[in-house]
């Protein structure tokens, strides 16, 4: 918005009353895609923004029975057995977000799990040293050309080709459906405990980040 459109009242777009001189505030209240401006009072926006906006984008659910409805409407629907993907426990067994020691900003009082995005492998010596032969790359040819080549000439093209593997396994990111317990672990942690339930469940662990293979 302009400086002169500021300066002229303006219409609340939630509650449809005037918003006085230079008290309008927005916040984007797409969910997906292109930023949605949606304007008015502060207290107005960020109200829709925090009940609304927020919990769509983070898909947060709160019933067992939640998870059969969203699952024919959400790109990244809740798990259809309805358990944690870190502890695997069912909701049932799940304490609510809210409350003392609750790990997120926001308020998501009663839903049990929660989508987060991880990725999909550990932040490593192999993912850090990959990163520092990348950042030389990068400083050691001219703007705009390419340092995979630089990369090549260094090191070869096998070595070349795994560390960028590398760096773009460790790009990728997977949505997780989280229980209050798990959402906050840092991502060590979080492969700490991926590993021990699937250690648990003998079916094996979680990728590498040395690249993927064909």
């Amino acid at each position: 918005m302009s400086k002169k459109e500021l300066e002229k009242p303006q219409e609340c777009m939630v509650c449809g009353k005037e918003v006085p001189k230079g008290e309008w505030d927005s916040v984007n209240a797409a969910v997906t895609g292109e930023y949605i401006s949606l304007g008015g009072h502060s207290a107005c926006v960020h109200r829709v923004d925090r009940l609304v906006v927020i919990p769509n984008r983070l898909r947060a659910i709160s019933r067992e029975e939640d998870i059969e409805q969203l699952e024919h409407i959400l790109m990244n629907p809740p798990p259809s057995d309805g358990r944690c993907a870190v502890c695997g426990r069912h909701v049932s067994e799940l304490k609510p977000f809210g409350g003392p020691g609750d790990p997120l900003d926001g308020d998501f009082s009663g839903e049990l799990l929660v989508m987060r995005w991880r990725h999909i492998c550990r932040y490593d010596e192999v993912v850090k040293a990959a990163e520092k032969a990348w950042q030389e790359a990068e400083k050691s040819v001219p703007d705009q050309e390419d340092p995979f080549s630089w990369l090549i000439s260094k090191y070869g093209e096998d070595e070349a080709i795994s560390i960028f593997s590398s760096l773009e396994t460790y790009a990728l990111t997977v949505p997780r459906w989280e229980c209050r317990d798990c959402i906050g672990l840092s991502g060590d942690e979080y492969f700490e405990a991926i590993d021990k339930r699937l250690n648990q469940e003998q079916i094996g662990s979680h990728i590498e980040c040395s690249g993927i293979d064909d």
